[in-house]
């Protein structure tokens, strides 16, 4: 079995029902104003009796606030979703181009060495050699680094799986690499 590196987050936060609320008492009392301003101005009734034909309406108007609310949360969620899923994907995306460079940059330097050696120049091996190392050095720091952050990722999901079952984590976080030669 496999871990599932990537996490998804809460679908409703506590923050999102609060918005949800207000967007619902907003969508409330705007339909009521709605109600209330038509039966004054365009029905022509007083401001007693459109207060009256507003209450009257109340019930169908907290019932199409609700379904709007609704609605529109529904496509927030999606939306949100959608948005994870193209993070996620980029990430991919990011990871199998970083992977792939690298190894197009081996196989080049493999090729380089062996035509290197085939031609004979001696010149192109000691500069093949310096660029090489170079890069090889460079590319070494970058992935000790990755690697170092992989380990410290999969240290924290172990610690976070021991919390949550309310288990002792006693595992020490990963050591950096020494760097010293």
């Amino acid at each position: 079995m496999t871990k599932n590196k990537e996490t998804r987050s809460a679908l409703f936060t506590v923050r999102d029902g609060e918005d949800a609320l207000i967007r619902l008492i907003f969508i409330f009392y705007s339909i009521l104003g709605g109600i209330l301003l038509h039966e004054r101005i365009l029905e022509g009734r007083t401001w007693s009796a459109a207060f009256s034909v507003m209450l009257e309406h109340g019930g169908e108007a907290l019932t199409w606030a609700t379904s709007l609310t609704l609605t529109i949360e529904g496509v927030m969620i999606m939306f949100s979703r959608l948005q994870d899923h193209r993070d996620r994907r980029k990430r991919r995306f990011e990871e199998a181009r970083t992977e792939g460079k690298a190894e197009g940059k081996a196989e080049g330097k493999a090729e380089g060495i062996t035509q290197g050696r085939a031609e004979g120049k001696a010149e192109g091996i000691t500069q093949g050699r310096a660029e090489g190392k170079a890069e090889g050095i460079t590319q070494g720091r970058a992935e000790g680094k990755t690697e170092i952050y992989k380990e410290i990722a999969e240290w924290n999901n172990r610690r976070l799986a021991a919390q949550a079952r309310n288990e002792p984590f006693t595992e020490p976080l990963p050591e950096p690499p020494d760097t010293t030669h």
